[in-house]
């Protein structure tokens, strides 16, 4: 399943233990190393929605806009006919909320 990535055995017991929890998961590293790509592939069964934080400045409460992006999924998704998903969010370059939305 991650034959793609550089995980070692202990990396992927920890991936498959969290998919059995209803936990976050917090994948960390270097830039480029594939970390966005590994939570893809680790959420390619559930309904991904991202969020990246270059797009948030310190006038946007992370929890309203993600409410707001989960809200407006959920409206679109009333109209699919497809089995219902587990949910999984993606919060890319964390780094950059940490550093404009002081308040949170």
């Amino acid at each position: 399943m991650y034959d793609k990535f550089f995980l070692s055995n202990e990396q992927i017991n920890t991936i498959n233990k969290w998919l059995t929890l209803n936990k976050v998961l917090i994948i960390y590293g270097e830039s480029g190393i594939g970390k966005s790509l590994l939570a893809k592939e680790i959420l390619k069964d559930k309904i991904i929605t991202e969020v990246d934080s270059l797009n948030i400045k310190s006038n946007i409460n992370l929890e309203d806009h993600l409410i707001n992006i989960i809200t407006k999924n959920n409206i679109s998704l009333m109209f699919n006919n497809k089995d219902k998903k587990e949910r999984g969010i993606i919060i890319d370059n964390i780094h950059i909320f940490y550093k404009y939305d002081k308040k949170n």
